[in-house]
C-alpha cells in the first residue's frame, strides 16, 4: 500500500456515500451539478498527490484486516453478534434507509428522516438493489411462487445490508489504521501490533471515577461504565464502535488525514466531508483545523508567504467543497427537531447548572482521569505545540455545553480531539519504549494507566458476553422498533417535524 493508493482510497471511501446521498435524496436540477463537483474535488486531490512510497509492507494488510473485522463483529456490526442498546434505533434507520423510498418520509407522524446516515449510505445501496430486483422479477412474472419468492428476498435485504455495512466498517477502520502506521512510520511487525492494540483500545480511567464517586447503580442501569460522571462522557475508541460507529469511523479517517496535511489547501474539503456522517464531531475538527490553520498565517506572515497562504485557503478544491457540501448538510440538518429546540427543551445550551463548587470539581476530576492524566506524559514533548494546548482546554470546556435532549455534545464533539491525544500517546509509548533503560519508570507508569483505561472497553466486551452466556444466543441483535414508519411519534433526535413547512431541504431541495 502506497501513500497515493491511500490517499485515493480514503477519499473514495468518504465522497462515495456523499454522492450516493445527493443523487437519492434531492432534486436532479442540483444533484447533477453538485456530483459533477464532488468528482472534480477528488480528481484534484488526486492529481495533486505527489507521494508514492511504500506505507506497509502488504503481506501484513490481510492479518490486520481480519483483525478489524473480528473487533468490527463484536461490536455488532453485521448482526452476527451482541449488539449494544443504541442498536435498535440504527437498525431502525438502516431498514427504513433499504425498504423506503427515497428521501425517507414517515407520513404516519408528518416526519421525515434527518440524521447523519453517510456511514449507511452505501450498504444501504446494496441492501436496496435486492429489493429493487425483486420488484422487477414482480412486475415482470406476477404469479404466486414469484411473490413468495420476491417477499423472502426483499425480508433478507435488511440482512444482506448488515453484511454490506460490517464489510465497510471494516474497511474504514482498517483505513484508519492505516493511517495510523504511516503517520507514525512505522516498519516493524512488533511496533506495529503495539501501535494498533493502544490505537483501538484507548481510553480514560473511568474505573477510578466510578470508585471515586460511588456511581455503580448508574453503571448497573446504563449498563455502560463511561456514565460514571452522570452528565459528563468521554467515549473510548471501542465504545465508539459499539455504540456510535456512524459518527466516528469516518472521523478517524479524516483526523488523521489531517495529521498529515503540509498546507491549508485541503482543509475545507476535509472537514466538509466530515458532515454528512457526524455534525457534532465536525465541531470539534472545527477547533482542531482553525488551530493549524492559524499556526499557519503565522508562519506565512513570518516567511513572507502571505498570498501563497490565501491561494491555498482558495484553492479550488476548498471552494468547490464549500459551496457544493456545505449549503446541503446545513439545510439538512438544520430541521432537525432535537437541534432546532421549542417548549419541550433541545437546541444548543450552556449547561449553568454546572457552575457550581462541587460540579466544577467533578468536572476538572473528571477531565483529568479521561485526559489530563495523559497530558502529563504528553507534556515534556508537546509543551510548544499549540494544538497540544488547544485540544487540551477544550476538552475541558466541551462538557459544559448541550445539544438536543441528551449529553451528546461532549461525548460527541470531544472524538477527534481525544482521537489526537490517543495517537500522540501511542507515538510517546513507542518511543520511551524503544530507552526502557532511560525511562523505565515512564514505561511503566504509562503501561499501568493505560491498562487501568483498558478496563473500559473489557467492560464493553464483559456486558456482551454476560448477556450471551444469559440467553445463550450469540447473535443478540437489538431490533425491537423495526421501523419508524408505523410510529405516531417518532423520536426528535432522528427527524423533521412537518418538514415541508419546517425545513428548506424538504421544501425546496428534496426530491
Amino acid at each position: 500500500m502506497t501513500d497515493r493508493k491511500l490517499k485515493l482510497i480514503s477519499y473514495l471511501y468518504l465522497i462515495i456515500p456523499v454522492i450516493i446521498f445527493i443523487m437519492g435524496w434531492i432534486k436532479i436540477v442540483f444533484s447533477i451539478p453538485i456530483t459533477i463537483c464532488l468528482l472534480v474535488i477528488l480528481k484534484l486531490l488526486y492529481n495533486k498527490s505527489k507521494e508514492n512510497t511504500e506505507i506497509i509492507n502488504s503481506k501484513y494488510i490481510l492479518p490486520i484486516l481480519l483483525f478489524v473485522v473480528l473487533i468490527c463483529i463484536t461490536a455488532g456490526h453485521g448482526g452476527v453478534f451482541y449488539q449494544s442498546p443504541d442498536w435498535d434505533a440504527r437498525n431502525a434507520i438502516f431498514r427504513d434507509l433499504i425498504k423506503l423510498d427515497w428521501p425517507v418520509y414517515y407520513e404516519q407522524s408528518n416526519s421525515a428522516l434527518t440524521y447523519y446516515i453517510g456511514q449507511w449510505m452505501v450498504p444501504s445501496i446494496i441492501g436496496k438493489s435486492i429489493v429493487f430486483i425483486a420488484n422487477i422479477i414482480n412486475k415482470l412474472i406476477p404469479n404466486t411462487i414469484t411473490k413468495i419468492i420476491n417477499y423472502t428476498a426483499i425480508e433478507y435485504s435488511f440482512y444482506i445490508g448488515n453484511i454490506a455495512l460490517l464489510i465497510w466498517n471494516s474497511i474504514g477502520v482498517l483505513l484508519a489504521v492505516l493511517w495510523l502506521i504511516k503517520i507514525l512510520r512505522l516498519k516493524e511487525k512488533k511496533s506495529i501490533c503495539k501501535a494498533i492494540f493502544i490505537f483501538l483500545f484507548f481510553s480514560g480511567l473511568d474505573i477510578l471515577g466510578m470508585s471515586i464517586f460511588g456511581t455503580f447503580s448508574v453503571f448497573l442501569n446504563r449498563i455502560h461504565l463511561e456514565w460514571w460522571a452522570v452528565v459528563y462522557q468521554f467515549s473510548s475508541m471501542i465504545t465508539q464502535l459499539f455504540w456510535v460507529f456512524n459518527q466516528s469511523i469516518p472521523i478517524w479517517i479524516i483526523t488523521l488525514m489531517f495529521l498529515e496535511e503540509k498546507r491549508v489547501n485541503n482543509y475545507l474539503v476535509l472537514i466538509l466531508l466530515a458532515l454528512p456522517f457526524a455534525p457534532l464531531p465536525f465541531i470539534g475538527l472545527v477547533i482542531i483545523f482553525a488551530c493549524n490553520g492559524i499556526k499557519f498565517l503565522i508562519n506565512s506572515i513570518k516567511n513572507k508567504e502571505k498570498v501563497k497562504f490565501v491561494k491555498d485557503v482558495f484553492s479550488m478544491q476548498n471552494i468547490l467543497a464549500l459551496i457544493s457540501i456545505l449549503p446541503i448538510y446545513a439545510c439538512f440538518y438544520s430541521g432537525n427537531a432535537s437541534t432546532s429546540g421549542n417548549s419541550d427543551g433541545g437546541g444548543f445550551s450552556f449547561m449553568l447548572e454546572l457552575i457550581t463548587p462541587f460540579e466544577l470539581l467533578k468536572l476538572f476530576i473528571f477531565w483529568f482521569l479521561e485526559i489530563g492524566i495523559y497530558g502529563l506524559f504528553l507534556f515534556k514533548t508537546h509543551k510548544k505545540n499549540p494544538l497540544f494546548y488547544t485540544i487540551m482546554i477544550s476538552l475541558l470546556i466541551i462538557p459544559l455545553f448541550q445539544l438536543g435532549y441528551e449529553y451528546d455534545f461532549s461525548m460527541r464533539v470531544s472524538i477527534p480531539l481525544i482521537l489526537i491525544i490517543n495517537l500522540l500517546i501511542v507515538r510517546e509509548y513507542l518511543n520511551i519504549s524503544k530507552n526502557k533503560k532511560e525511562k523505565a519508570v515512564e514505561v511503566i507508569l504509562l503501561t499501568i494507566v493505560l491498562c487501568i483505561g483498558l478496563v473500559t472497553p473489557i467492560c464493553e466486551y464483559g456486558r456482551a458476553f454476560y448477556c450471551i452466556a444469559q440467553t445463550g444466543k450469540i447473535n443478540l441483535v437489538y431490533d425491537k422498533t423495526k421501523t419508524y414508519s408505523n410510529l405516531e411519534d417518532v423520536s426528535s433526535n432522528f427527524v423533521t417535524k412537518n418538514p415541508k413547512e419546517n425545513s428548506i431541504f424538504f421544501k425546496y431541495i428534496a426530491k
